[in-house]
C-alpha cells in the first residue's frame, strides 16, 4: 500500500445488519457485507488519516495486546476496499 490516504467512496450505503455491515454502492449496482472490524477501518477512511494513523486508531479503539501485528490485515483490507471500487487513495 502507498503513502495515500485513504477515502471511502461518496455515495455508498451502509446499513448494519448485527456485527456485520451492508454497503450497497447505488452508482454500480453493487453489494458488499464487510465484518465489523472493516467497517470500522472504513469509517476511518475519510481522506485524512495515513495507513499510520488508521493503524493506530485501531489498535486503540480493540485494544490490540502489544506484540501483535496488524499492519499486514490492514493492508490487505485495503487492498480489497480498492479492488471492490469502495475506497480510493487520496496522495497528501
Amino acid at each position: 500500500m502507498d503513502a495515500g490516504r485513504p477515502l471511502r467512496k461518496s455515495g455508498l450505503i451502509s446499513q448494519k445488519i448485527g456485527d456485520e455491515c451492508m454497503l450497497y454502492d447505488p452508482a454500480k449496482g453493487s453489494m458488499h457485507v464487510i465484518n465489523g472490524t472493516a467497517e470500522f477501518v472504513l469509517n476511518l477512511c475519510d481522506g485524512t488519516r495515513s495507513l499510520n494513523e488508521i493503524e493506530q486508531q485501531v489498535l486503540e479503539a480493540h485494544q490490540v495486546p502489544e506484540g501483535i501485528h496488524i499492519r499486514r490485515h490492514l493492508e490487505n483490507i485495503l487492498h480489497n476496499f480498492t479492488e471492490l471500487g469502495i475506497i480510493q487513495t487520496q496522495v497528501p
